[in-house]
């Protein structure tokens, strides 16, 4: 009964966003965000989404093409672009795959940016040009049947990079007794990592087969204080994105937020302290939605290279 009503849940996620996308009043008439490929100026700018797969709004990628980037949302698998469930770290086999086979991305020094649940592969991306185990990191993820010349390969090729988290849980989430609960009887059995996933204890796991922490590696960090959320847009635009927040807000009952938050990820899960890091005021989707949030990135990104 659980595994229906999870599949429902996705299902009902799923037809939310393509509301939200379609409907959404900053992003009429907007056209599918170009490959990087299409602007040969541009610097290209790879954005990794977070669970339930937020997009860029069109303002916020309209603010990076003007400012001198060329940003692009990278396409998970067919799996990883239906199921909105899926877990970050088979999103981030996905991605090491595909940025195997494509060199001509890197000549142009890239900037690699996740959003939410995306930080974390942006993380593993940032870790692999720092250094990071390649063994370790095979371990970790078990799905990620390359190579390891082809990944050191790889990891050559990303130093050339930037990498910037927005807004994501790097240092891990709390359960409540509620969740852990409900976790470990309900739905770990059935959709495993959905909440285990991103622990603190899981999360810090990781970092130690790779050898290296989101502190160690990224170049950038984005976060934000404020909770509140504000619509914008007609009827369609307002209720798709009502029930998008409140599907985040489900998992609330089951996360131990015990500080400030974006309405999505607790402040202290956040937190980093060795990249360069910007605090701003914004809820977790307008965080990569608006103008300001856009030309904030960009302020990181050249403050990160004087």
């Amino acid at each position: 009964m659980l595994q229906g009503l999870v599949t429902v849940a996705n299902e009902i996620v799923h037809q939310s966003l393509t509301l939200y996308y379609e409907n959404a009043a900053h992003r009429i008439g907007m056209a599918a965000c170009p490959d990087p490929e299409d602007n040969p100026i541009g610097r290209p700018l790879v954005f990794f989404r977070g669970m339930l797969h937020f997009e860029p709004a069109a303002p916020y990628l309209e603010t990076l093409e003007k400012s001198g980037f060329a940003p692009a949302v990278f396409r998970f698998g067919p799996d990883g672009e239906l199921n909105h469930l899926r877990q970050w770290r088979e999103n981030t086999v996905d991605a090491i795959r595909s940025l195997s086979t494509d060199s001509k991305l890197f000549e142009r020094n890239p900037v690699f940016v996740g959003h939410s649940a995306g930080g974390f592969t942006v993380y593993v991306l940032a870790a692999m040009a720092r250094g990071a185990s390649l063994a370790g990191l095979q371990r970790a993820l078990p799905d990620l049947d390359m190579p390891e010349d082809q990944l050191r390969a790889l990891a050559l090729r990303l130093r050339r990079g930037r990498f910037i988290a927005i807004s994501s849980p790097l240092n891990g989430v709390h359960l409540t007794r509620t969740g852990r609960l409900v976790n470990r009887w309900a739905i770990e059995p059935r959709v495993p990592l959905l909440f285990s996933g991103i622990t603190q204890r899981n999360v810090d796991r990781f970092y130690q087969k790779l050898g290296l922490t989101p502190d160690d590696v990224l170049d950038g960090n984005i976060l934000s204080i404020d909770r509140p959320f504000s619509f914008h847009g007609g009827p369609t635009s307002v209720v798709s994105h009502a029930v998008i927040q409140g599907g985040m807000r489900v998992f609330s009952p089951f996360l131990d937020h015990n500080t400030v938050n974006d309405g999505i990820v607790p402040l202290g899960s956040a937190f980093l302290e060795g990249p360069r890091q910007m605090l701003l005021h914004s809820d977790h989707l307008k965080l990569v939605e608006t103008p300001e949030a856009a030309r904030a990135l960009v302020s990181l990104i050249q403050n990160i290279e004087r």
